[in-house]
């Protein structure tokens, strides 16, 4: 049995309109929405009938076919752009590159200033005691002896006759040498050269703190006078630069005077010491 079939005027067909079941008049199944409408065109009576998508259209009809939806419109414009979405996570660091070749050496900069001049270093040990002094002048010549006393006269010969005169008679002899006078004094002794005193070491109290000072002084024997010298400072704490020398000169003809300071606190249980010393001659 041939499917049913609706025919209407092929200008009332845009008109005809399916059902919400999904098919036409008369039971015939007419495509679903989305679907292909199938249809058999009389163009003598022109009309069409729809029939199911499967069935065949009759002798001197032809087939139709088609869309529910019309054909695409052309596309619309551009929109505008959105909105710029939030920023990617940072990828992983690239491979390091390779090194650069070394550039050229750069100029010499300039001189930098004189730096300031460090503390007066540490007088040095003493020199060897010198040799023995030179051999004082001899004493000044004793005075003369006093000149021995005349010899006697010889006897008076006898009278000759008066005659030519004779010849004069010899020279009577030396007296005997007068005694030996007495030995002059002893000229001055000679420099016996410089030596070296070392005064007795003054050490402040333990902990001293900046600005502590230490004097010491050393003196030459009696009869002898200062030529010269110096002084030692010492610290027991590990920065010796925290005790230096600040004064050393003559304080008297025969006195050397030194004097030390702490530049910064010396520590727990750290001493200064100071010791003078005087080069003496007589």
């Amino acid at each position: 049995m041939p499917a049913p079939w609706l025919s209407v005027p092929l200008s009332l067909m845009l008109v005809v309109i399916p059902s919400a079941s999904g098919s036409g008049k008369q039971g015939v199944p007419l495509a679903r929405a989305g679907a292909i409408y199938v249809a058999c065109w009389n163009p003598h009576r022109d009309t069409v009938a729809f029939i199911a998508a499967k069935a065949h259209c009759p002798r001197g009809t032809r087939r139709l076919s088609w869309s529910r939806h019309g054909t695409p419109g052309p596309a619309g414009p551009v929109g505008p752009p959105g909105a710029t979405g939030p920023a990617g996570a940072v990828g992983p660091a690239g491979p390091t590159g390779a090194t650069g070749a070394i550039g050229p050496v750069g100029p010499a900069g300039a001189t930098g200033a004189i730096g300031p001049a460090g503390p007066t270093g540490a007088i040095g040990p003493a020199g060897p005691v010198g040799p023995p002094g030179a051999t004082g002048p001899a004493g000044a010549v004793g005075p003369a002896g006093p000149t021995g006393a005349t010899g006697a006269i010889g006897p008076v010969g006898p009278a000759g006759a008066t005659g030519a005169i004779g010849p004069a008679g010899p020279t009577g002899a030396t007296g005997p040498a007068g005694p030996t006078g007495a030995t002059g004094p002893a000229g001055p002794a000679g420099n016996s050269g410089a030596s070296l005193v070392a005064g007795t070491p003054v050490t402040s109290a333990v902990n001293a703190a900046v600005n502590t000072t230490v004097t010491a002084t050393a003196s030459c024997s009696a009869g002898h006078v200062a030529l010269g010298g110096g002084a030692l400072v010492t610290t027991t704490a590990a920065q010796k630069s925290r005790a230096v020398l600040t004064a050393s000169y003559p304080s008297a003809a025969a006195t050397w005077t030194a004097v030390g300071v702490s530049t910064a606190a010396l520590g727990a249980g750290n001493t200064m010491t100071v010791t003078a010393y005087v080069l003496c001659s007589p």
